[in-house]
């Protein structure tokens, strides 16, 4: 590996250099306005929300089938913009900004041609999908996604170069790698298949870049905690953790053919868990009444639309619509005792031999 010196010159000039880029990108973006979707209750309509909530020092409102359902740092994003008086889509262009600079800085030990570092970072900072309206001008976290994925690799890619030539500063890089784990695991639901490139590179590197998966409880502890007290519920997401997962996993691993592509839980298997979870049965008039009202949707498969089948990534929504409308969002702890108990019902019909158990992608979505 080309080890390159680099001056304390050659760095000032490079920040100046993304520091005009990025103010002629917000003056070339600044009649660019948000795609507000005003039906997106579960998505943009939800972080505005939380984010509003937050402002005023409410933690994230009052509770219900939506407030765990997402990661919180997007809403806290949200909110700090808001705090500074910084319009959305310049805090997401800034934000974006930092972490291609950060990131072309991180791997710069070993660019040959330091003049490329420029254009580099201009292919990044002008990269189409920063302009796209699905992801700049919607207001929700996948705005600030490619960002944070470039702080997690830019990051550990910075520590482990730095590490190889045993410089003594390169722990600022592991905060770096951190600072995007953390935000991008409070952001999103997905975030652990970020975790293998994690694991791999911690164990090139050892204990150092291990800082990421320790300060991980370190934040998740307080979160729970406050949403203990505040909402009965123990967790930080309740997509990832708690009795609704559980309860989701076990659906998706019921044997059944599916009636169309991308629909794992149609009517005939949600008809089948409704004769053996008495749980589930007790809410059959919300549920079918929810799944029609999704199946009905603009976007939907026809199919489904015409047999009421509601695809993967909205099903669950349905279903904690449904047990939202039935009284049992009052708090986590009544939420939780629900799905357990159907979860409890659809292992026990699995033992029996009432269903017949497949093996499935060990995920809520």
């Amino acid at each position: 590996m080309i080890r390159i010196k680099i001056s304390h010159s050659k760095d000032k000039q490079f920040l100046l250099f993304a520091i005009f880029f990025l103010i002629i990108k917000l003056i070339l973006m600044k009649d660019v306005t948000i795609y507000a979707i005003t039906t997106a209750f579960a998505d943009d309509q939800l972080m505005v929300h939380i984010a509003e909530k937050l402002l005023r020092l409410n933690w994230l409102g009052g509770y219900n089938h939506y407030t765990l359902a997402k990661g919180c740092f997007f809403p806290f994003f949200l909110a700090v913009g808001k705090f500074f008086h910084i319009d959305f889509i310049s805090c997401v262009q800034i934000f974006y900004a930092l972490s291609c600079y950060l990131f072309l800085r991180a791997i710069r030990p070993v660019i040959c041609f330091q003049w490329t570092i420029y254009p580099f970072y201009l292919l990044m900072l002008f990269n189409p999908i920063m302009a796209s309206s699905e992801v700049i001008q919607r207001v929700y976290r996948n705005s600030i996604t490619p960002a944070q994925v470039l702080l997690v690799f830019g990051g550990q890619l910075g520590f482990y170069l730095r590490y190889q030539y045993g410089k003594k500063f390169s722990m600022k890089w592991a905060i770096v790698t951190t600072c995007g784990f953390i935000s991008l695991w409070f952001s999103r639901e997905d975030t652990i298949w970020v975790v293998p490139f994690l694991i791999v590179s911690a164990v090139v590197i050892f204990l150092k870049a291990l800082l990421p998966f320790l300060a991980l409880p370190a934040c998740r502890l307080p979160i729970t905690l406050i949403n203990g007290v505040v909402y009965n519920s123990w967790t930080d997401n309740e997509l990832t953790h708690g009795a609704f997962p559980k309860v989701m996993k076990a659906l998706y691993t019921i044997d059944m053919e599916e009636p169309t592509p991308y629909t794992s839980i149609g009517r005939e298997k949600i008809e089948k868990v409704y004769e053996i979870s008495p749980t589930l049965a007790s809410i059959q008039d919300s549920l079918d009444a929810v799944m029609d009202l999704y199946a009905a949707q603009s976007g939907r498969i026809e199919e489904n639309k015409k047999c009421g089948n509601v695809e993967n990534g909205w099903f669950f929504w349905a279903l904690r619509d449904a047990v939202q409308l039935e009284g049992y969002y009052k708090d986590g702890r009544t939420a939780d005792r629900f799905y357990q108990a159907i979860y409890n019902e659809i292992e026990i019909a699995f033992k029996n031999g009432k269903l017949r158990q497949k093996a499935t992608m060990p995920s809520a979505l």
